[in-house]
């Protein structure tokens, strides 16, 4: 069994093997996993958003930047803007994380307790 001290421990030992140059793409997406299933969606926000910064072309990193954005209640509009460029990118993971942040916006959803805005619903709609 694992406390909240280990499972703290492997958050930062995650993020810290995350941000590493040339870091597996596996290690980046067990970290978003980690962050997931540890509801820490502001904490996902803001390291993602500043890997984002310093990786422009790493769409997964992108992706993954706007999607706990979304999910940490952040500005909806530009966090799907992120999610938009980052699955032109590349495809794979980064359409997996749009495809996810759509979903959070959906009616109904309280994962995330994001209010859908007019742009949302237009994407939802086509």
């Amino acid at each position: 069994m694992t406390g909240p001290n280990s499972h703290s421990r492997l958050i930062e030992s995650l993020k810290e093997a995350a941000s590493w140059p040339g870091a597996d793409r596996n290690t980046v997406l067990i970290l978003a996993l980690t962050l997931v299933s540890a509801r820490a969606d502001a904490a996902g926000s803001s390291y993602f958003q500043d890997l984002s910064e310093r990786n422009p072309a790493d769409a997964t990193a992108q992706a993954l930047a706007g999607y706990f954005r979304l999910r940490a209640g952040d500005d909806a509009d530009a966090a799907m803007t992120k999610l938009d460029r980052a699955a032109t990118m590349e495809p794979g993971l980064p359409q997996y994380f749009r495809g996810l942040g759509l979903a959070e916006l959906l009616p109904g959803r309280a994962a995330s307790e994001v209010a859908p805005s007019a742009t949302d619903t237009a994407r939802r709609n086509r």
